[in-house]
Order: C-alpha cells, then sequence, then structure tokens
C-alpha cells in the first residue's frame, strides 16, 4: 500500500526492498509464508519491521523448511523487528527463525514458537550484539546447542555482547543449553 503498510496479499521482503533508512515497514494481520515472506534481509537499512497489531494477530511461519529472518549486514540497533510470532522456522545451522551475524538488531515483543535448527533452535547470534526485549520462546528446538538461543563470539569478561530484558522460555530442549547455550 502507499501508506507504508503491506497487507497479506503482498511480500514482506518487497516492503523491506523498497524502504530506506528511517521509514517503518507495517505488516497488516495475517499469516505469512513463503517466497517473501522467509530468508527476509533486512539489507543493512536502519528501518523498523512491525506487525500492525501485535504477535497475536500477526503470524510468519517458515513451515518447517525456511529460517525467517537473515540479519547479516551490519545493522546497529535502529533496525527493528517488533511485534511477530515466528512459527515453525527452521534451518540446517544456525537460527530456525533469526540468525545474526556480526550485527546488533533490536528484536522486541516477539514470539518465537516451535523453531528448530542444529544450533540456537529459535535465534542465532554471532558476534553480535543484540538488544532482545519482552520475547517468549516457547516449544524450541536444537539438535546440538541452544534450544532457543545460541550465542558464539561471546566473553563476558571482555566483550559487552547481547542484551536480554523481560523474556521467557517454555519447553525449549537442546543437548546442551534448553534455552540458551554461549561460548
Amino acid at each position: 500500500k502507499g501508506d507504508g503498510q503491506i497487507d497479506d496479499t503482498e511480500a514482506i521482503q518487497n516492503a523491506i526492498d523498497a524502504a530506506v533508512s528511517g521509514d517503518t515497514v507495517q505488516v497488516a494481520d495475517g499469516t505469512y509464508s513463503g517466497d517473501g515472506n522467509v530468508n527476509l534481509d533486512t539489507q543493512g537499512k536502519a528501518i523498523t519491521v512491525q506487525s500492525e497489531n501485535g504477535s497475536d494477530n500477526c503470524v510468519i511461519s517458515g513451515s518447517g523448511t525456511d529460517r525467517i529472518f537473515y540479519i547479516r549486514q551490519g545493522e546497529a540497533d535502529t533496525t527493528v523487528i517488533d511485534g511477530f510470532k515466528f512459527q515453525n522456522g527452521y534451518s540446517d545451522d544456525y537460527g530456525g527463525a533469526i540468525y545474526c551475524d556480526t550485527t546488533s538488531p533490536t528484536i522486541r515483543n516477539c514470539v518465537f514458537q516451535q523453531c528448530e535448527a542444529r544450533f540456537g533452535g529459535a535465534l542465532a547470534l554471532s558476534d553480535s550484539k543484540a538488544e532482545i526485549e519482552l520475547c517468549q520462546f516457547n516449544q524450541n528446538e536444537s539438535h546440538e546447542k541452544g534450544g532457543a538461543m545460541y550465542v558464539t563470539g561471546y566473553d563476558p569478561g571482555t566483550y559487552d555482547g547481547f542484551r536480554m530484558d523481560d523474556c521467557s522460555f517454555t519447553e525449549c530442549r537442546s543437548l546442551k543449553g534448553g534455552a540458551l547455550y554461549t561460548n
């Protein structure tokens, strides 16, 4: 739509592609999956990708075959993902729902549900200083480490790392670190 919102007939990636730094991509209520709605790339832009009415009303599904966001182009905390339910995200390596590689986005008001990956069933951070706020991690699974989250490049003595505020973890499973694994 011309007002900066997308509805369920459009692909989220198309709206991200059209956005410029400072924009908000507002996603209408509904369930999104498939091409243009998974493997989303914020392209290093300082944008907010936000649901119209919160995670109860806006679901992005990986359908058990796809990761939902791959954030990897140096994004800072001014890149914001806000108010989604990420469901059935999948990756055979890192982060079933979101993989952040050397970035620092803000992720808030999101529900990660039934996502699966080798490392970090729902969320994986590699040398990333992401801010995760008011998120719920439910029934996520890792095949090796971090049922909900896997964090690499974290040294509490020298690396100021990621930040989590008011997050909850329920029924997340992994061989090591049911909820969170850091190294």
